[in-house]
């Protein structure tokens, strides 16, 4: 009985953080042809200050990884459509 008790008292701290870990960037679900595409994107962030290394596709976002204007290391999920920074796993 006391190992069911420690192993539920291990678990559902567990549980509970699973929602969070699921959710991904949160962008409307948009066709793929309304997409700025990727060097319409480098363009408006570089003209924003950043550096921008690397531009995936994750899942309706757009990832962004680079330099911010204060050169410190940024990794952001950006609105395919807008190019405005969405939140994201981490945040």
């Amino acid at each position: 009985m006391r190992k069911l008790l420690m192993l539920s008292t291990a678990l559902v701290p567990m549980a509970l953080a699973l929602p969070a870990l699921a959710s991904g960037p949160d962008c409307a679900d948009v066709p793929r042809a309304q997409w700025m595409t990727e060097d319409a994107l480098r363009a408006k962030l570089q003209g924003m200050g950043y550096e921008v290394r690397e531009i995936d596709r994750e899942g309706n976002c757009y990832e962004v990884e680079g330099r911010d204007a204060n050169g410190f290391e940024v990794e952001a999920y950006v609105d395919p459509v807008s190019g405005a920074v969405v939140p994201g796993e981490d945040d």
